[in-house]
């Protein structure tokens, strides 16, 4: 109040004209006005060095032109804010160019719509952003001045992309705890593939926030991963396409759901979510009904959505294998011996063999569950690029380990302990676990196995031997 009468008293001293022939007025701004000007007169690409505005300025352009989720979004919006954060890194990597990352994602932030989909196209620029420098982080060396870029790396991978991420699911999280929330085309058959999406899509980006919360030692760690867990439970419940997957690429949206599940020590509820999937898929393995066909097995979401649109099977659609399955009846390991026997029967002879209980085939064929070993540049290749190669590995389903036919669980672990020694591979210390998760489901690449198996045998491994030497005492 004082500031706006000395305002206008010192107005009614000045006049209103000069020499008296120009006109004069002044205009009072409060602090919404002043934040409004700077960010249209700063807040633009010509902040950014000239040999880069240009291309920078098209981008903003696309930004609002364009809805995030759409094929423009993929075909210009990413892929020329790929290329320019290429040319913006290109060698000497050094610290003024890391620090016009942050000043570009506030650029971009001012140019983007005010639709729903805007703020997920706005986390999607960032996620891209971060895969970009910590491809740079894996070249740097032990020197002063790289120790300080690796520094400003994980700072502003807090700062912005933890700290972003984790208010955008604060804001979406009425919507994950409504029954249906995420549904938007009730009445047409795609809908199963409009709701797995979304569903997957932000279960999985809790995942990385918890995950990320512990690779950078956050204080306030627990503080932000327990609600997460409480929320992917209340998810369980309202919203059914979380017991959906549609291509053998959502083993990495169900391990999230698991490691969340699991750090929080929630045992039964991960025992209620493994059968639930089970349940579902038996149906879907039947093709009963056809409501969804069987889980995709070369990622083809195109196939899925053909298949459930015409309810005629495409000459390409394939279903006869799945890495997706396999790593489902590991997980069942990390419960307790009772349930994880029961659920490794029902997967292994209702799933994989098709073989209902009274004894029946309903299916067409036994499902081929397959491993892999990812060839040891992974590390280096998965922040730039999907990574397929490597060694794919059939298990026979377990049939050829041994004439004796052990029980299920052993001949799991044998598999697992004859693959480990046979094909050596270890979780990458070059980048946080968060940052090659994160890799994988940008660019639609598999995640390794000894992301959940480096957690779950390593276990169990340990209480083996703690059982024999208590047995021999």
């Amino acid at each position: 109040k004082n500031g706006v009468e000395l305002f206008d008293r010192l107005v009614g001293t000045l006049g209103t004209v000069i020499k008296d022939e120009i006109s004069i007025t002044f205009e009072r701004w409060n602090l919404s006005k002043i934040v409004e000007e700077t960010k249209n007169r700063l807040l633009s690409p010509e902040l950014l060095p000239l040999h880069l505005s240009r291309q920078f300025r098209e981008i903003c352009t696309e930004v609002h032109n364009y809805n995030y989720g759409t094929t423009d979004w993929e075909e210009k919006v990413i892929y020329n804010w790929r290329k320019f954060l290429d040319s913006l890194l290109e060698p000497p990597f050094d610290i003024k160019k890391l620090n016009l990352i942050p000043v570009t994602l506030f650029v971009l932030h001012n140019f983007r719509k005010e639709t729903p989909d805007s703020y997920p196209g706005w986390i999607d620029l960032i996620e891209w952003a971060i895969l970009a420098i910590w491809n740079h982080y894996q070249g740097l060396s032990n020197s002063r001045a790289d120790e300080r870029l690796k520094q400003t790396i994980e700072i502003i991978t807090v700062k912005l992309y933890i700290t972003e991420l984790n208010r955008y699911l604060h804001h979406i999280s009425p919507v994950m705890t409504t029954e249906h929330g995420f549904g938007t085309t009730a009445g047409s058959r795609l809908t199963a593939i409009n709701d797995s999406y979304l569903i997957y899509w932000h279960t999985s980006r809790l995942g990385i926030l918890a995950i990320g919360c512990c690779d950078f030692n956050l204080e306030e760690a627990e503080e932000i991963i327990n609600p997460l867990s409480s929320l992917v439970i209340t998810c369980l419940s309202t919203n059914p396409a979380i017991f959906r997957p549609l291509i053998d690429l959502h083993h990495i949206d169900l391990f999230l759901i698991w490691f969340l599940l699991m750090r929080s020590g929630q045992q039964e509820q991960i025992y209620r979510w493994l059968s639930e999937i089970e349940s579902r898929l038996i149906i879907r393995r039947a093709r009963k009904g056809l409501t969804v066909p069987f889980i995709e097995s070369r990622n083809r979401m195109d196939l899925v959505a053909e298949y459930l649109a015409t309810s005629n099977r495409p000459p390409e659609y394939t279903d006869s294998s799945s890495y997706l399955i396999l790593m489902l009846m590991e997980l069942c390991f990390c419960l307790d011996e009772g349930n994880k026997d029961e659920l490794l029967e029902r997967y292994y002879r209702r799933v994989v063999k098709g073989i209902g209980d009274d004894g029946k085939e309903m299916a067409d064929y036994p499902l081929d569950l397959m491993s892999w070993v990812p060839p040891q540049d992974w590390v280096h290749r998965i922040l730039r690029e999907s990574v397929y190669d490597g060694i794919g590995i059939t298990t026979h389903n377990f049939a050829n380990l041994g004439d004796d036919k052990p029980p299920l669980k052993d001949r799991i672990q044998d598999f697992v302990r004859e693959v480990r020694r046979l094909h050596s591979w270890d979780l990458p210390k070059s980048i946080p676990p968060s940052i090659a998760i994160l890799a994988c489901l940008k660019h639609g690449s598999p995640l390794p196995p000894e992301f959940w198996r480096d957690v779950i045998f390593k276990e169990t491994e340990n209480k083996n031997a703690e059982e024999q030497k208590n047995s021999k005492s």
